[in-house]
């Protein structure tokens, strides 16, 4: 999706706005290698299941990118899913929404913003668009227990900052090839703005965006690894 906005001419443009719809639904991957690990290191049963573990996981990626888009796209707090202030939340999902923000490129003069996709008409029961209070007591209870239990599983993130602490994230002109007959993803990037820790974001996670940049656009090999890369394990910050 692209915008512009224009001078008084309005045939002028000042400025152009790319949407980068981000694929929640297809986050499968790491959330599932997270709960297994802890499943695997925690001395008890975790409190919550894989199941709602991974629908939380969703809804988070959902509440940080409506934070992201709130100046730009101002909605009721109907529509907002009601997570504020700071939560603990596992490593791996801390580092993808540290990268998921906003990213102004100083060369072509164009904005790159991510956005939520569009909601589905009809909700199910169990969708990740919806808040259930039990899951968050779960995941609360989960994401406690194994700060306790182990450094650096669990980071703490601050939700409704808006958009200020996430610019320059350039996480969305990254694209990610697969091959699956060597059985490797590579990383590339469409610009030079691009951080190493993007290509690890993109290698750990499944496909990120739903209209992710077309590999022969991207020109810079970030990384190769070998797939699936889904550690749960912390990535730099900054």
């Amino acid at each position: 999706m692209v915008s512009e906005a224009t001078s008084e001419n309005k045939f002028t443009p000042v400025c152009v706005t790319v949407s980068h719809p981000v694929s929640i639904d297809n986050q499968n991957s790491l959330a599932k290698a997270t709960w297994h690990y802890w499943s695997a290191t925690y001395y008890r049963e975790l409190p919550i299941g894989e199941d709602a573990f991974v629908r939380m996981w969703k809804t988070l990626i959902l509440r940080h990118l409506q934070d992201v888009n709130q100046p730009s796209s101002p909605r009721t707090v109907e529509q907002l899913v009601p997570i504020y202030g700071t939560m603990a939340i596992p490593t791996p999902l801390a580092d993808l929404l540290n990268a998921l923000g906003v990213y102004e490129d100083r060369v072509t003069g164009i904005r790159h913003c991510v956005v939520p996709p569009t909601p589905p008409v009809k909700l199910s029961p169990d969708s990740w668009w919806k808040l259930d209070g039990q899951i968050v007591r779960d995941w609360v209870l989960t994401n406690t227990a194994m700060q306790q239990f182990s450094l650096g599983l669990v980071q703490l993130h601050e939700f409704d900052q808006g958009q200020a602490k996430f610019i320059d994230r350039p996480l969305m002109l990254t694209t990610r090839q697969c091959d699956d007959e060597v059985g490797t993803v590579t990383i590339k990037a469409r610009a030079a703005g691009t951080r190493p820790e993007d290509a690890l974001v993109r290698a750990n996670n499944d496909e990120l965006f739903e209209n992710s940049y077309p590999v022969e656009e991207c020109s810079i090999v970030m990384c190769s690894v070998n797939a699936p890369c889904t550690r749960a394990t912390s990535i730099r910050r900054v």
